[in-house]
């Protein structure tokens, strides 16, 4: 079998930024062999941050292998920069909006109104918090909320309704109008679409909190590997390229071990045979929920298998 010619070749990187080192690996990609690796110390203390340890740590592992930039058709890296700022309480400040009709509110104003959030022993994160009604909705209502969240010095604001998992609207109203104000937003449906509305609203803040210093990063190491000589960077591929899906990569590290291992922990402590997502437990919760809960599992498992047991 002939080998390809220079032209046929083509590499996937993936770029791992942690606490102290940043490691790449190149892999081929017809064969999905690992063709070479790298590793930097972090640079934490660059004006461009991190994003120099990837530029290093991408042009020397493509040096090192005899790769061209030209030939590197996907490229993806992670960070422990979430992690980090969490736990040393290097967060935005959020702003949270509630909403619900009045129905409901008797319940939701109190579910997304946040308490102060403990990062970590000794440092709290307390979010400001508005609550608006869906029934009369509108766009000034709204832009007073955002202009009151940013007098008392908000950063991000996340838009947060009750059933918003199945009704969007109004979250997706609150964004635009966030972003118009100049203001970074999260919306508590693309967290995750299970229910219940102070856990939603609370992962929420969270992913909020770190979503400027994420997003900066994203920018960071989108322009400085550009500027490396990789001209596939604006591919639909690299991800950090568009705007919506930097935001919803952030989003994804957060949902997974913010609120599914928080979740499972307290079913578990009510009920030890439960081990599943899927298994809704009809009897602890009220009536009228039942049918919420059974169309959200069919949801998820349409999503994950095709169809439902």
């Amino acid at each position: 079998m002939s080998e390809p010619s220079a032209s046929d070749r083509a590499y996937r990187i993936g770029i791992d930024v942690g606490g102290t080192f940043t490691k790449a690996v190149l892999i081929d990609n017809a064969t999905h062999e690992v063709v070479g690796r790298f590793s930097v110390l972090t640079t934490h203390s660059d004006p461009r941050g991190v994003a120099k340890g990837v530029v290093e740590v991408f042009r020397n592992v493509l040096v090192q292998s005899g790769v061209d930039p030209k030939e590197v058709i996907f490229l993806a890296h992670s960070t422990t920069q979430a992690t980090n700022a969490l736990l040393e309480g290097d967060v935005a400040s959020v702003g949270v909006i509630g909403m619900s009709t009045r129905v409901e509110s008797l319940l939701a104003k109190s579910q997304s109104a946040m308490k102060p959030i403990e990062l970590a022993p000794g440092r709290y994160m307390k979010p400001a918090n508005r609550f608006l009604m869906k029934n009369a909705l509108t766009d000034d209502s709204i832009k007073k909320a955002i202009d009151e969240l940013k007098a008392e010095g908000a950063e991000v604001i996340v838009a947060s309704s009750a059933f918003g998992v199945d009704d969007n609207e109004a979250e997706e109203m609150v964004r635009r109008l966030v972003v118009e104000a100049g203001l970074a937003a999260t919306c508590g449906n693309e967290i995750t679409k299970l229910y219940g509305l102070t856990t939603r609203t609370r992962t929420a803040v969270i992913n909020a909190s770190i979503l400027p210093k994420m997003i900066d990063t994203a920018t960071m190491t989108e322009a400085s590997v550009r500027d490396a000589g990789t001209p596939s960077y604006n591919d639909d591929a690299v991800r950090p390229g568009r705007e919506c899906c930097r935001r919803l990569d952030v989003s994804t590290g957060v949902r997974r071990h913010l609120l599914r291992g928080r979740r499972h922990q307290h079913q578990h402590r009510r009920d030890p045979e439960w081990t599943a997502d899927r298994q809704v437990c009809a009897r602890r919760r009220p009536r009228d929920l039942c049918q919420f809960a059974r169309r959200s599992r069919d949801r998820y498992c349409r999503r994950q298998h095709g169809s439902c047991p």
